[in-house]
C-alpha cells in the first residue's frame, strides 16, 4: 500500500487553511460562529457555520484577505497535547457536542499582535508551515439550512485552473457581447439612429440601451407606415374602439403605444396586435372612465382562445398575451369577432 503523497499533501494544505477561514470568520462576523460541518478533499474545502445572515460580498473579502495575510505569513503550525480543560482555557475552539479523552491535540498557527490567530482542538494532519497552504479564495457563499451559511473554497493548483477557467469565459462573453453591440448599431445605422454613445463597449448594460434604442427607432419606423401598421376605428355606443395591427414592432413597445390611446382619449378601447418572428403579441387597453363596465384581461383572454392559446393576464386597464404565428386576415377577423361582442 503506496500513501498518495500529491493528494495527502493537499488535502493537510485544505484542512489548514479551514482553520484559518474558522478564525477569520468569527473576527470579522463574530463570535457565534461556530463549525457546523465541513469537508477537506484534495481539490476543495467547504466550511458550514452558525451565522444567520447572507455575508455581504465586502465581508468576504475581509475574510478571504485575512486568510491570505496568515498565508504569506509563513508561520509554524505547531502542535501540542493537552487536556481538553487546559486548551479551552488557552482559548482553543472546540466542536460542540464532540467528546474529547483525556489528552488533546491543539492546532495553532498564525500570529497577529502577538495573540495566535487560529487554535482549535484537531485530530487531522496539517501543513508545517502556512506559506504551503498557498493561495486561497473564497468562490461561493450560500445557506444550507436557518441560521447556518456555507462557504465554498479553493488553494494552490485548483484556484488557479478555476481562475484561468473563469477568466476564458468572461473573454468569451465579453467578445460574445461586443459581437452583439455591433450587430445591434448596424441595425440602429440602418434607422438612422445616433450610435456614438455605442462606439466602444463598456458593459452588458450598454447592450440593453443599444437595444431600447433599438425597439424605439423600429416603432417609430413601423408607426410611420402604411403597410406596417394598419388602423381602424370605430363607435359603437360612444365608445371608441380602436383596432391596429402592426407587421415587426417588438413586443416591448405595445405597451407604450396602448398607453399613449388610452391616457390621451377617453371612452375608449383599443385593441394591438404584432406580428414579428412567427409570433403574435396581443395588448389590449382600456380608458379610465370605462374601467366599470369593461376589463382588459377578460377581453385579451377572448382574443388569445380564439387565436388557439391560453393565457393573458394584467390589469383591468391593460393587458397582454401571445401566441404562436397567425396571418393578416386570421386577426383582423378575431378582432371583428370580438368587437362585436364588447
Amino acid at each position: 500500500l503506496e500513501v498518495d503523497r500529491s493528494r495527502r499533501a493537499n488535502i493537510k494544505s485544505n484542512h489548514s487553511a479551514t482553520h484559518l477561514l474558522h478564525a477569520a470568520l468569527r473576527e470579522e462576523l463574530g463570535n457565534h460562529v461556530a463549525q457546523r460541518g465541513s469537508y477537506v478533499g484534495p481539490d476543495r474545502l467547504r466550511f458550514d457555520f452558525s451565522h444567520s445572515k447572507q455575508i455581504k460580498q465586502t465581508e468576504l473579502n475581509k475574510i478571504n484577505n485575512r486568510v491570505n495575510y496568515f498565508v504569506k505569513q509563513d508561520s509554524k503550525v505547531t502542535t501540542r497535547l493537552m487536556s481538553p480543560d487546559k486548551a479551552i482555557k488557552k482559548g482553543a475552539m472546540a466542536l460542540f457536542g464532540e467528546k474529547y479523552g483525556d489528552e488533546v491535540r491543539v492546532i495553532s498557527m498564525g500570529h497577529d499582535n502577538a495573540k495566535t490567530f487560529s487554535l482549535e482542538l484537531c485530530g487531522g494532519t496539517h501543513v508545517d508551515t502556512t506559506s504551503k497552504i498557498g493561495e486561497f479564495s473564497i468562490i461561493n457563499e450560500s445557506s444550507i439550512s436557518s441560521g447556518v451559511r456555507r462557504i465554498e473554497a479553493l488553494r494552490g493548483d485548483e484556484l488557479k485552473l478555476f481562475l484561468k477557467n473563469k477568466n476564458t469565459a468572461l473573454q468569451e462573453k465579453t467578445q460574445n457581447n461586443q459581437k452583439k453591440l455591433i450587430e445591434i448599431v448596424n441595425l440602429i445605422k440602418e434607422l438612422n439612429g445616433d450610435t456614438k454613445k455605442f462606439e466602444k463597449f463598456e458593459n452588458e448594460k450598454q447592450i440593453n440601451v443599444a437595444q431600447n434604442l433599438l425597439n424605439k427607432l423600429r416603432a417609430k419606423n413601423i408607426l410611420s407606415d402604411v403597410n406596417k401598421n394598419i388602423i381602424n376605428s370605430t363607435i359603437k355606443d360612444n365608445i371608441t374602439i380602436t383596432n391596429q395591427i402592426l407587421f415587426g414592432l417588438p413586443a416591448k413597445e405595445i405597451r407604450n403605444l396602448i398607453d399613449q390611446n388610452t391616457k390621451n382619449n377617453k371612452n375608449s378601447i383599443i385593441l394591438v396586435a404584432s406580428l414579428e418572428n412567427k409570433k403574435t403579441s396581443i395588448g389590449v387597453g382600456v380608458s379610465e372612465d370605462l374601467l366599470d363596465k369593461y376589463d382588459a384581461v377578460h377581453i385579451v383572454k377572448k382574443i388569445s382562445s380564439l387565436l388557439g392559446s391560453e393565457g393573458g393576464g394584467g390589469r383591468k386597464d391593460f393587458a397582454q398575451s401571445g401566441g404562436g404565428e397567425t396571418t393578416l386576415k386570421n386577426i383582423k377577423n378575431i378582432f371583428d369577432k370580438v368587437i362585436k361582442e364588447i
